[in-house]
C-alpha cells in the first residue's frame, strides 16, 4: 500500500486538536521514523552448541556464563585469558545465572539447585515436581536477587508453563501462568517496570514491578513480531533502558525502544538460530551473543559456524547483571505490608 505523505501530513494536523496523541504518533511512524543502525557480529569462540542459551556476564568475576540446552551442560568463560570450562550435568539444564565467584545457580529439568563450582550440587526448589512432561527454560535475577526462572513443555504444549519466582529464602511463588514457552527476562534501571517473552506469542510485554515485594501486575504488549519477522527469544536491557531481543528464525538480534516499541538497531548474526545476549566486558560494551547448531541440513550446510557465541561493539553500553542474594532481607516482604 502507498502512502500519500503530503496528504497524511494535512490530515493529522487537522485532527490534532482532537486526537494530538494519535496524531503524533502517525506522524512519526510514516514521516519521521528513525533510519535503523545496522551492525554485523563476529564470531567469538567458534564453538559447535547445540543450543545455546542464556548467555549472562558476571562482572565481578569478569566471566561469561552460558548453556548448552541439549548437550545437558554449562560454560564458564574468563575474558582476562579467554579459558573456557564446560561442566556437565544430569539433566537438560534451561539457564543459569552468578551467585558469587565460586557458585551459581541452575535450573535443571529436575529443579533448581545451588551449583558449587569445586564440590557439588545443593537442591533448593522444584516448584514443577508434580508436573510431568516440563523442564525449566530462561531466567534470570531481579534487582533485589530473587531468581525469576519459567518453564516450557518438552512437547511445547501450548499454556502448559508457568513463570517462579524463587526467593532469598528457597521459598518459590508462581507469578504468572498459562505460559507455553518461557524466555527472556529483564528490570528496568529504575526497578519500576519487568519485561518478559513467551515465545510463541510473539509478544514482549511490560508489567509494573515492586522490587520491595517482587511482585508484577498483568502486564501490557510493548511490542509484537510478526512470524515472520522472527521469534523472540532471549533479552537483555543496555544503560539506556532500551531492550536487546534474539530473534530465532531472523538472524538477529534488535534494540527495541521501550518507549514506543519500535526497533531502532539491528546486528546481524551468521546463525539462523539467534537465542539470548548479553552486555559484557570491564565497560559492559560488548554484546556477547549466543545460537544454537539446529534447524533444515541446508541451514546448518548455509551457516557453518551457527551454534558459535558471537559479539558486536555497537557503542551502546549494557548494565551489570543481577547476582543471586539468598540472605536479601527483602525477600520476605510480603505484598499487604
Amino acid at each position: 500500500m502507498r502512502v500519500n505523505i503530503s496528504s497524511l501530513k494535512t490530515v493529522c494536523l487537522e485532527m490534532h486538536r482532537k486526537y494530538p496523541v494519535i496524531c503524533i504518533l502517525l506522524i512519526y511512524l510514516f514521516c519521521g521514523a528513525k533510519h535503523i543502525n545496522t551492525w554485523d557480529a563476529q564470531i567469538y569462540l567458534r564453538d559447535t552448541l547445540k543450543l545455546g542459551e542464556g548467555i549472562i556476564y558476571d562482572r565481578p568475576s569478569h566471566r561469561l556464563l552460558w548453556v548448552d540446552i541439549e548437550s545437558c551442560c554449562f560454560y564458564l568463560h574468563t575474558l582476562n585469558n579467554k579459558r573456557t570450562i564446560c561442566y556437565p550435568v544430569s539433566t537438560k539444564i534451561g539457564t543459569i545465572v552468578p551467585e558469587t565467584d565460586s557458585s551459581v545457580i541452575i535450573a535443571l529439568q529436575s529443579g533448581i539447585y545451588r551449583y558449587f563450582l569445586n564440590n557439588g550440587m545443593h537442591f533448593i526448589a522444584h516448584p514443577e515436581q508434580m508436573i510431568s512432561g516440563n523442564r525449566y527454560n530462561d531466567g534470570k535475577c531481579d534487582p533485589s536477587g530473587r531468581f525469576w526462572v519459567g518453564s516450557m513443555a518438552l512437547n511445547q504444549r501450548p499454556f502448559a508453563a508457568a513463570l517462579y519466582r524463587i526467593d532469598g529464602n528457597n521459598q518459590w511463588t508462581v507469578m504468572t501462568d498459562s505460559i507455553t514457552i518461557s524466555n527472556g527476562i529483564c528490570w528496568s534501571n529504575d526497578k519500576t517496570k519487568m519485561y518478559y517473552i513467551d515465545s510463541p506469542t510473539g509478544n514482549i510485554r511490560v508489567y509494573k514491578y515492586n522490587d520491595r515485594t517482587g511482585t508484577i501486575d498483568r502486564g501490557n504488549i510493548l511490542r509484537h513480531f510478526e512470524p515472520d519477522e522472527g521469534v523472540p527469544d532471549g533479552m537483555t536491557i543496555d544503560a539506556e533502558g532500551h531492550l536487546w531481543v534474539a530473534l530465532w528464525n531472523d538472524s538477529s538480534v534488535v534494540r527495541i525502544d521501550h518507549t514506543t516499541g519500535i526497533i531502532t538497531d539491528r546486528v546481524n548474526v551468521p546463525s539462523p538460530k539467534v537465542t539470548s545476549c548479553t552486555f559484557g566486558g570491564k565497560e559492559l560494551d560488548t554484546l556477547f551473543i549466543t545460537t544454537a547448531r539446529m534447524g533444515t541440513a541446508k541451514e546448518i550446510k548455509d551457516h557453518p559456524i551457527c551454534g558459535s557465541i558471537f559479539y558486536c561493539i555497537t557503542g551502546v553500553k549494557g548494565v551489570p547483571a543481577n547476582r543471586y542474594n539468598d540472605t536479601n532481607p527483602e525477600s520476605t516482604v510480603k505484598d499487604d505490608q
